[in-house]
């Protein structure tokens, strides 16, 4: 147990602006976001960030090929559709 308790916060690979890490007891005293509330922040920080890369169409078809793969093994039929022009 002292093992544990010594490395659980350095290994740990948490999201640090969803995650929030402080006693319930601090929490409620410091009177924080919900969690709920800062992973919608933070998604729309990364949808205002994002910056498309550029790749060849047969590269995207091949992504697509082992992304249906994928889907395959777990009984699916078919993938949403890609977006036009991404």
């Amino acid at each position: 147990m002292p093992h544990t308790r010594k490395w659980f916060r350095k290994e740990q690979s948490l999201t640090p602006a969803v995650i929030d890490r402080p006693s319930f007891e601090g929490w409620e005293i410091r009177i924080e976001k919900m969690t709920l509330e800062r992973a919608q922040n933070e998604v729309e920080k990364l949808i205002t960030t994002y910056q498309l890369n550029k790749i060849s169409e047969e590269q995207r078809q091949e992504l697509r090929a082992v992304a249906f793969r994928a889907a395959k093994k777990f009984e699916m039929d078919s993938l949403s559709p890609l977006p036009q022009g991404e």
